[in-house]
């Protein structure tokens, strides 16, 4: 039964994470996994769609930041279930919710202007290490600037 799959799951996790976290985990999981019962979805049956589909359904409103930890969330307990690698339950996720358009993950593409401003930085990054090591090698302010 999927309950049973997310009390040891939460246990597991109590034994490796702040109990912030479980209480966290605990408030994605619960309503999904209550979902998940209504409709008589068994733990051979969860798929990482069931966990887009249930973001869509309860995250409106949120900010990208929310959307990106209940993913992570939502990902790390199919993972368990399934006994599957989670980052790939989470692309699943993040691809299934693309597809509908339906929630910012604030996973957003690059264009040129963005890689052009990126390389930019890093030259700007560059000459300010460049001039620390000529004429403050060896001091606190050279040892936090590497």
């Amino acid at each position: 039964m999927i309950s049973n799959e997310l009390d040891t799951y939460l246990d597991e996790l109590a034994q490796h994470a702040a109990a912030a976290t479980v209480r966290s985990h605990r408030t994605t999981l619960q309503p999904f996994v209550e979902e998940c019962q209504h409709r008589s979805v068994t733990s051979a049956d969860l798929t990482a769609q069931m966990g887009a589909v249930h973001l869509i359904e309860t995250s409106s409103g949120y900010s990208p930041a929310t959307i990106r930890a209940k993913i992570s969330t939502l990902a790390n307990f199919i993972g368990y279930v399934k006994n599957t690698d989670p980052s790939s339950i989470k692309e699943i996720i993040r691809s299934t919710l693309n597809e509908r358009n339906q929630l910012q993950t604030g996973k957003q593409n690059f264009t040129s202007e963005d890689s052009e401003a990126n390389e930019d930085l890093k030259a700007a990054v560059n000459r300010c290490l460049e001039h620390v090591r000529e004429r403050a090698y060896g001091t606190r302010v050279h040892a936090v600037t590497e």
